[in-house]
Protein backbone atom coordinates (compact mmCIF):
# COMPACT_ATOMS: atom_id res chain seq x y z
CA UNK A 1 0.00 0.00 0.00
CA UNK A 2 1.03 3.43 -0.80
CA UNK A 3 1.47 6.47 1.78
CA UNK A 4 0.71 9.69 2.32
CA UNK A 5 4.78 10.89 2.61
CA UNK A 6 5.08 8.47 -0.57
CA UNK A 7 2.39 10.26 -2.46
CA UNK A 8 3.95 13.79 -1.83
CA UNK A 9 7.51 12.36 -2.45
CA UNK A 10 6.26 11.10 -5.88
CA UNK A 11 4.09 14.26 -6.92
CA UNK A 12 7.15 16.41 -6.35
CA UNK A 13 9.31 14.48 -8.65
CA UNK A 14 6.53 14.39 -11.09
CA UNK A 15 6.51 17.96 -10.78
CA UNK A 16 9.97 18.29 -11.46
CA UNK A 17 10.61 15.42 -14.37
CA UNK A 18 7.59 17.36 -16.06
CA UNK A 19 9.68 20.73 -15.46
CA UNK A 20 12.81 19.23 -17.09
CA UNK A 21 11.12 17.91 -20.05
CA UNK A 22 8.91 21.08 -21.03
CA UNK A 23 12.90 22.88 -20.59
CA UNK A 24 14.79 20.45 -23.02
CA UNK A 25 16.37 20.91 -25.72
CA UNK A 26 18.42 18.59 -29.01
CA UNK A 27 20.63 17.78 -26.20
CA UNK A 28 18.77 16.56 -23.38
CA UNK A 29 15.34 15.74 -24.81
CA UNK A 30 15.50 12.24 -25.00
CA UNK A 31 17.52 11.71 -21.86
CA UNK A 32 14.81 13.66 -20.06
CA UNK A 33 11.85 11.98 -21.92
CA UNK A 34 13.08 8.46 -21.07
CA UNK A 35 13.49 9.38 -17.56
CA UNK A 36 9.57 11.28 -17.47
CA UNK A 37 8.35 7.98 -18.30
CA UNK A 38 10.08 5.64 -16.69
CA UNK A 39 9.24 7.46 -13.42
CA UNK A 40 5.54 7.34 -14.45
CA UNK A 41 5.31 3.64 -15.34
CA UNK A 42 7.51 2.65 -12.43
CA UNK A 43 7.08 4.72 -9.52
CA UNK A 44 5.01 2.51 -6.99
CA UNK A 45 2.04 5.59 -6.72
CA UNK A 46 1.83 6.42 -10.27
CA UNK A 47 2.10 3.23 -11.57
CA UNK A 48 -1.72 3.34 -10.21
CA UNK A 49 -1.94 6.08 -12.80
CA UNK A 50 -0.49 4.51 -15.56
CA UNK A 51 -2.64 1.86 -15.02
CA UNK A 52 -5.64 4.23 -15.01
CA UNK A 53 -3.98 6.03 -18.22
CA UNK A 54 -3.88 2.35 -19.70
CA UNK A 55 -7.39 2.32 -19.96
CA UNK A 56 -8.21 5.29 -21.10
CA UNK A 57 -6.60 4.97 -24.36
CA UNK A 58 -7.04 1.44 -25.12
CA UNK A 59 -10.26 1.81 -26.87
CA UNK A 60 -9.85 4.85 -29.12
CA UNK A 61 -6.27 6.09 -29.29
CA UNK A 62 -5.04 4.22 -32.06
CA UNK A 63 -8.31 4.94 -34.36
CA UNK A 64 -7.79 8.57 -32.88
CA UNK A 65 -4.77 9.28 -34.38
CA UNK A 66 -4.64 7.06 -37.25
CA UNK A 67 -7.82 9.93 -38.17
CA UNK A 68 -5.44 12.87 -37.24
CA UNK A 69 -2.09 11.61 -39.21
CA UNK A 70 -4.63 11.88 -42.27
CA UNK A 71 -5.98 15.19 -41.96
CA UNK A 72 -2.27 16.63 -43.29
CA UNK A 73 -2.77 18.27 -46.83
CA UNK A 74 -0.04 18.96 -48.78
CA UNK A 75 2.23 21.67 -46.45
CA UNK A 76 4.54 20.71 -44.00
CA UNK A 77 2.33 20.94 -40.02
CA UNK A 78 -0.96 21.47 -41.67
CA UNK A 79 -2.55 18.78 -39.99
CA UNK A 80 -4.96 19.01 -37.47
CA UNK A 81 -4.35 17.62 -33.65
CA UNK A 82 -7.30 18.50 -32.31
CA UNK A 83 -7.70 16.32 -28.99
CA UNK A 84 -10.81 14.90 -27.18
CA UNK A 85 -12.40 17.80 -25.29
CA UNK A 86 -13.31 15.04 -22.34
CA UNK A 87 -10.12 15.99 -20.06
CA UNK A 88 -9.94 12.38 -18.92
CA UNK A 89 -9.40 11.16 -22.81
CA UNK A 90 -7.42 14.41 -23.78
CA UNK A 91 -4.79 13.89 -21.02
CA UNK A 92 -4.11 10.00 -21.34
CA UNK A 93 -4.20 10.50 -25.26
CA UNK A 94 -1.47 13.07 -24.63
CA UNK A 95 0.76 10.93 -22.69
CA UNK A 96 0.25 8.01 -24.66
CA UNK A 97 1.91 9.97 -27.57
CA UNK A 98 4.98 11.13 -25.01
CA UNK A 99 4.80 6.99 -24.43
CA UNK A 100 5.43 5.85 -27.93
CA UNK A 101 7.93 9.24 -29.23
CA UNK A 102 9.87 7.32 -26.46
CA UNK A 103 9.91 3.80 -27.62
CA UNK A 104 10.22 5.08 -31.37
CA UNK A 105 7.12 3.88 -32.51
CA UNK A 106 6.28 7.41 -33.17
CA UNK A 107 9.00 9.05 -34.52
CA UNK A 108 9.70 12.83 -33.22
CA UNK A 109 10.17 14.64 -36.59
CA UNK A 110 7.68 12.78 -38.67
CA UNK A 111 4.99 13.82 -36.01
CA UNK A 112 5.72 17.29 -35.63
CA UNK A 113 6.10 17.61 -39.21
CA UNK A 114 2.38 16.64 -39.57
CA UNK A 115 1.38 18.71 -37.10
CA UNK A 116 3.13 22.17 -36.63
CA UNK A 117 4.78 24.24 -38.73
CA UNK A 118 8.36 24.75 -37.43
CA UNK A 119 11.87 25.61 -38.71
CA UNK A 120 14.72 23.33 -39.02
CA UNK A 121 15.94 23.45 -35.63
CA UNK A 122 15.27 19.57 -33.76
CA UNK A 123 15.12 21.96 -31.00
CA UNK A 124 11.98 23.87 -32.33
CA UNK A 125 10.38 20.70 -33.18
CA UNK A 126 10.87 19.82 -28.90
CA UNK A 127 9.53 23.12 -28.36
CA UNK A 128 6.70 22.75 -30.30
CA UNK A 129 6.01 19.30 -29.15
CA UNK A 130 6.19 20.23 -25.16
CA UNK A 131 3.98 22.97 -25.83
CA UNK A 132 1.25 21.24 -27.64
CA UNK A 133 1.41 17.91 -25.43
CA UNK A 134 3.57 18.11 -22.35
CA UNK A 135 2.63 21.51 -21.07
CA UNK A 136 -1.13 20.62 -21.12
CA UNK A 137 -0.78 17.18 -19.98
CA UNK A 138 1.18 18.09 -16.83
CA UNK A 139 -0.66 21.50 -16.07
CA UNK A 140 -4.04 18.63 -16.10
CA UNK A 141 -1.99 15.70 -13.98
CA UNK A 142 -1.56 19.07 -11.25
CA UNK A 143 -4.45 19.84 -10.86
CA UNK A 144 -5.76 15.84 -10.49
CA UNK A 145 -2.38 15.40 -8.33
CA UNK A 146 -4.21 18.21 -5.93
CA UNK A 147 -7.33 16.81 -5.50
CA UNK A 148 -5.44 13.38 -4.78
CA UNK A 149 -3.77 15.67 -1.93
CA UNK A 150 -6.75 17.22 -0.41
CA UNK A 151 -7.99 13.53 0.32
CA UNK A 152 -4.73 11.71 1.66
CA UNK A 153 -4.44 11.07 5.35
CA UNK A 154 -2.77 13.63 7.73
CA UNK A 155 0.11 11.06 9.13
CA UNK A 156 2.66 10.70 6.37
CA UNK A 157 2.62 7.02 7.76
CA UNK A 158 -0.86 6.35 6.70
CA UNK A 159 -1.49 4.06 4.38
CA UNK A 160 -3.81 5.26 1.53
CA UNK A 161 -6.85 3.90 0.46
CA UNK A 162 -6.69 2.96 -3.39
CA UNK A 163 -10.25 4.52 -3.93
CA UNK A 164 -8.79 8.20 -3.37
CA UNK A 165 -5.87 6.99 -5.94
CA UNK A 166 -8.84 6.97 -8.67
CA UNK A 167 -8.61 10.19 -10.65
CA UNK A 168 -9.60 9.26 -13.35
CA UNK A 169 -13.47 8.75 -13.68
CA UNK A 170 -14.29 6.58 -16.89
CA UNK A 171 -12.13 3.97 -15.92
CA UNK A 172 -12.92 0.55 -14.08
CA UNK A 173 -11.01 0.74 -10.55
CA UNK A 174 -7.56 0.04 -10.52
CA UNK A 175 -7.62 -2.11 -7.42
CA UNK A 176 -8.63 -5.23 -9.89
CA UNK A 177 -4.98 -4.59 -11.11
CA UNK A 178 -1.53 -5.15 -9.58
CA UNK A 179 1.42 -3.18 -11.22
CA UNK A 180 5.10 -3.59 -11.29
CA UNK A 181 7.02 -1.27 -13.09
CA UNK A 182 5.26 -1.45 -16.72
CA UNK A 183 3.37 -4.92 -16.82
CA UNK A 184 0.21 -4.88 -15.66
CA UNK A 185 -1.64 -8.45 -14.78
CA UNK A 186 -4.93 -8.87 -13.74
CA UNK A 187 -5.69 -10.45 -10.11
CA UNK A 188 -7.57 -13.34 -10.16
CA UNK A 189 -10.96 -13.57 -8.75
CA UNK A 190 -12.71 -16.25 -6.82
CA UNK A 191 -16.63 -16.80 -6.41
CA UNK A 192 -17.08 -15.71 -2.79
CA UNK A 193 -19.28 -16.79 -0.36
CA UNK A 194 -23.22 -15.18 0.63
CA UNK A 195 -22.30 -14.39 3.65
CA UNK A 196 -19.52 -11.99 2.58
CA UNK A 197 -21.34 -10.28 -0.38
CA UNK A 198 -24.59 -10.22 2.23
CA UNK A 199 -22.03 -8.23 4.83
CA UNK A 200 -20.91 -5.65 2.27
CA UNK A 201 -24.52 -5.45 1.11
CA UNK A 202 -25.61 -4.79 4.82
CA UNK A 203 -22.11 -2.37 5.34
CA UNK A 204 -23.02 -0.42 2.42
CA UNK A 205 -26.92 0.12 3.78
CA UNK A 206 -25.64 1.41 7.68
CA UNK A 207 -23.37 4.36 5.91
CA UNK A 208 -26.10 5.06 4.08
CA UNK A 209 -28.93 5.35 6.74
CA UNK A 210 -25.91 6.91 8.73
CA UNK A 211 -24.52 9.93 6.28
CA UNK A 212 -26.64 12.30 4.95
CA UNK A 213 -23.42 14.80 3.70
CA UNK A 214 -23.71 13.07 -0.42
CA UNK A 215 -19.74 13.25 -0.85
CA UNK A 216 -18.90 12.02 1.76
CA UNK A 217 -20.78 9.06 1.35
CA UNK A 218 -19.87 8.94 -2.33
CA UNK A 219 -16.06 8.65 -0.75
CA UNK A 220 -17.33 6.21 1.64
CA UNK A 221 -19.37 3.68 -0.61
CA UNK A 222 -16.28 3.85 -3.15
CA UNK A 223 -14.45 2.76 0.16
CA UNK A 224 -16.38 0.01 0.72
CA UNK A 225 -16.02 -0.91 -2.94
CA UNK A 226 -12.21 -0.92 -2.73
CA UNK A 227 -12.47 -2.91 0.52
CA UNK A 228 -14.70 -5.28 -1.34
CA UNK A 229 -12.97 -5.43 -4.58
CA UNK A 230 -9.49 -6.71 -2.20
CA UNK A 231 -11.61 -8.95 -0.22
CA UNK A 232 -13.20 -11.61 -3.43
CA UNK A 233 -9.43 -11.73 -4.69
CA UNK A 234 -7.91 -15.34 -4.73
CA UNK A 235 -5.81 -14.24 -1.50
CA UNK A 236 -7.47 -11.17 0.26
CA UNK A 237 -4.76 -8.92 1.70
CA UNK A 238 -6.94 -8.70 5.26
CA UNK A 239 -4.62 -5.47 6.50
CA UNK A 240 -5.24 -3.43 3.68
CA UNK A 241 -9.20 -4.49 3.78
CA UNK A 242 -8.79 -3.13 7.75
CA UNK A 243 -7.21 -0.26 6.69
CA UNK A 244 -9.87 0.63 4.17
CA UNK A 245 -13.02 -0.41 6.63
CA UNK A 246 -11.31 1.32 9.47
CA UNK A 247 -11.86 5.18 8.14
CA UNK A 248 -15.54 4.34 7.93
CA UNK A 249 -17.31 6.33 10.86
CA UNK A 250 -16.98 4.08 14.36
CA UNK A 251 -21.13 3.59 15.25
CA UNK A 252 -22.33 0.40 16.08
CA UNK A 253 -23.87 -0.74 12.76
CA UNK A 254 -20.96 0.11 10.64
CA UNK A 255 -18.41 -1.28 12.96
CA UNK A 256 -20.96 -4.71 13.25
CA UNK A 257 -20.68 -4.93 9.62
CA UNK A 258 -17.28 -4.49 9.71
CA UNK A 259 -16.39 -7.02 12.32
CA UNK A 260 -18.48 -10.14 10.27
CA UNK A 261 -16.27 -9.36 7.32
CA UNK A 262 -13.34 -9.63 8.95
CA UNK A 263 -14.09 -12.87 10.74
CA UNK A 264 -15.51 -14.17 7.65
CA UNK A 265 -11.84 -13.20 5.58
CA UNK A 266 -10.38 -15.40 8.95
CA UNK A 267 -12.12 -18.16 8.53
Amino acid sequence: MTTTGQVQRSTQRFQEFASDLIRSDMDTFSDRLALFIHFCESDEFFASINIQLVEVVQDGFDAWFKERMETQRSMVGSGDLSFPVDLDTRTAYQFEILKRVNSGTIQLLGFTTVFFTVGNKISDHIRALNEAITKPLAREMKHKLEEIAERLPDDKRAEVPPAILQVFQNVGSYVHQQATGSNISQVATINHGDELKNAFTELRAAITAYEYDQLKLREQIETIEAAEQLAIVEKPRTSAIKVLLGSLPPIASITASVLTILKLLSQ
